[in-house]
């Protein structure tokens, strides 16, 4: 599985995400009025074969009381499918 840990704030806008062109995750708002760290938010569990993946981050707008679009990634995760964590 693979999951984000994102911030939100108050100029930070809606995000999508794709592993390897599939959709992962149900999208993301960003904003909140104060700058909070979010824990995982999960992007969906995928086959990964050896090599190379492509993620990609979409802004696809903004929550209408954000008053920009920037993004806050802190760190991705994959997780072993079959862990129990």
């Amino acid at each position: 599985s693979i999951e984000m840990h994102l911030t939100r704030a108050p100029d930070y806008g809606r995000l999508g995400f794709e592993i390897d062109g599939e959709p992962g995750g149900d999208g993301f708002d960003g904003f909140d009025p104060a700058v909070v760290p979010v824990g995982p938010v999960p992007l969906g569990v995928f086959t990964l074969a050896t090599g190379a993946h492509r993620i990609r981050i979409t802004i696809t707008g903004r929550n209408r009381q954000a008053n920009g679009y920037f993004a806050g990634i802190d760190s991705l995760r994959l997780v072993p499918a079959t862990a129990t964590e």
